[in-house]
């Protein structure tokens, strides 16, 4: 979406956003199939008009009709269900003189990319008036109801697809009953995902399963690298966590590496926290904890000037790393999950394909080193 012209006004209506989209802009939110007063094809207007079918509109009339439907009730409720109470608290109370941090435009993600809300500078998001207003005229007892089913439903999707990326739809079943009262059937739950408008779903429902949009429909050798684990049922808490922010919430072993990279690094608190949410994700998706490390080393201000702070850091990557739920585990961690392989023996066959990412294992004392230095962990960084 382009940013809105009208920055230093105090309200901003819905047309101000449309007002900067392109041709192709209003093509692609454009997707109604009756224009009132249809202009002859052929027309000359220039750039102020678009294509569709066999009409031909001005741009104006077409952002009023467009205006006009996704104001209506049910285009509102469409897309307000799938809102967490983050997410509607954030746009409800969005100060347009203020600057908005990574966690604010994390919760005006689903809203900007279905339009409801637009940018006025590069910094600063808005959410019109218009549609504020028209959300409280909408937000009802039976809508709020509504609501809170199926904004949980795609919390549950969206970490399904961090920590599974593939998983049965009786999986999906059994995280939706540990945030709301749901009694419905799988057949059931499969019409509200198919049923997510395609501006917010990044997932498809195959064969009684629910598969994350980058694994359909080539699971790029997911499946036979997750093996036959069982899969992990998040809780509640993470389900909120990472459908709502995309990370984990915190553990001890992320508070530790944080207050490493705080005490020893040198680190404003802000910097240790992103680094190890960033790291944390890494190893969620399955990077190699060598790949970790060496992000780690060459991160802005980290100073690895002696074998013992590597050794040091190595620790606390061991720690954070064993801890971590990940995707190939099917969201067990590392010391909640069966070994069942040696990575530095398992043959390229059995390894996912064009994923990127490797099989996640705890350290053990013979394994190689994370450090790089080809030793085994127990003769170089695990010694005590």
């Amino acid at each position: 979406m382009k940013v809105a012209k009208s920055e230093n006004r105090k309200e901003i209506l819905l047309k101000d956003i449309f007002e900067d989209f392109n041709k192709d802009d209003l093509e692609y939110k454009y997707s109604f199939e009756k224009l009132e007063a249809p202009l002859k094809k052929g027309t000359k207007v220039g750039n102020l008009s678009i294509y569709y079918g066999d009409y031909l509109l001005y741009k104006g009339p077409l952002i009023e009709t467009i205006i006009e439907k996704m104001l209506s009730a049910e285009e509102m409720v469409k897309y307000f269900q799938y809102m967490t109470d983050e997410e509607i608290e954030a746009f409800r109370n969005r100060d347009n003189n203020e600057e908005d941090d990574t966690t604010s435009k994390i919760l005006y993600s689903k809203l900007y990319g279905a339009s409801y809300m637009g940018r006025i500078s590069e910094k600063q998001y808005t959410a019109p008036a218009d549609v504020v207003k028209r959300y409280e005229e909408i937000s009802d007892e039976e809508f709020e109801a509504k609501r809170k089913i199926n904004s949980f439903l795609f919390c549950c999707l969206k970490t399904s697809g961090f920590l599974h990326g593939i998983a049965p739809v009786s999986v999906i079943l059994d995280m939706m009953k540990k945030g709301v009262k749901y009694d419905e059937t799988e057949e059931q739950l499969i019409e509200r995902i198919e049923s997510i408008p395609y501006e917010l779903s990044l997932y498809q429902v195959h064969d009684g399963k629910v598969y994350y949009s980058f694994f359909y429909p080539n699971d790029r050798g997911l499946i036979k690298a997750q093996g036959d684990r069982a899969y992990y049922i998040p809780t509640k808490k993470e389900i909120m966590s990472l459908g709502t922010y995309g990370i984990l919430p915190e553990t001890m072993e992320a508070q530790n590496f944080e207050d490493y990279m705080i005490r020893k690094m040198n680190m404003t608190e802000e910097h240790a926290t992103n680094l190890c949410q960033r790291v944390q994700s890494e190893i969620m998706s399955g990077a190699e904890i060598r790949e970790v490390f060496e992000m780690i080393k060459n991160e802005e201000g980290v100073h690895l000037d002696s074998d013992l702070q590597i050794s040091a850091l190595a620790q606390y990557v061991q720690n954070l790393w064993n801890n971590s739920r990940m995707i190939l585990n099917r969201g067990f961690t590392p010391l909640e999950a069966p070994r069942r392989v040696d990575l530095n023996t398992q043959s390229n066959q059995s390894k996912p394909k064009n994923t990127g990412v490797t099989h996640g294992k705890k350290i053990y004392p013979n394994d190689k080193c994370p450090c790089g230095s080809g030793k085994k962990y127990k003769q170089c960084c695990g010694r005590k």
